[in-house]
């Protein structure tokens, strides 16, 4: 038994009234003031769409960037964590410590430039780690300290 051809469906027919057209359809729309419009929107629209979003490095697809961000944002919740179990100073407010994980998330991720991870680590050392304090030498005298010094200089 061989298999008999099945037939394809029969295309629809256009409805009455509707003329064939052979032109291609940005030629039949450059014709009108409008459809010239409408194409230099769409234009405009693609080329605002078109390349990589800021701040992405070349050689990562979208997928992912995405991973590596979500696998980042997990290291850096953990991170938090563990400084703040160590007696790091975190922020208590919970929009200061989003951010605070924001910045650990920045330098957690591999698609980003060595001068931006820097700039997350300096800002995370800045907010995290106690200024060392200024010496100052203060030295404080007695009245009667004050009053011999200013005798002695008189009886020179």
């Amino acid at each position: 038994m061989e298999a008999q051809k099945q037939k394809r469906a029969p295309r629809p027919n256009r409805p009455k009234g509707t003329p064939k057209s052979k032109k291609p359809l940005f030629a039949v729309m450059a014709e009108t003031p409008e459809g010239r419009a409408q194409l230099a929107e769409w234009r405009k629209a693609a080329h605002a769409k078109a390349g990589r979003p800021k701040g992405a490095t070349d050689g990562f697809s979208a997928y992912q960037r995405k991973r590596m961000i979500a696998k980042a944002r997990a290291e850096a919740k953990v991170i938090v964590n563990r400084m703040e179990e160590k007696g790091i100073a975190i922020p208590k407010d919970e929009y200061a410590r989003e951010a605070f994980e924001t910045v650990v998330t920045e330098m957690r991720r591999k698609d980003l430039l060595p001068k931006d991870k820097l700039s997350a680590a300096r800002t995370v050392l800045e907010w995290s780690m106690a200024k060392p304090a200024a010496e100052t030498n203060v030295t404080v005298k007695k009245a009667e300290d004050f009053l011999n010094d200013i005798a002695g200089d008189m009886d020179k």
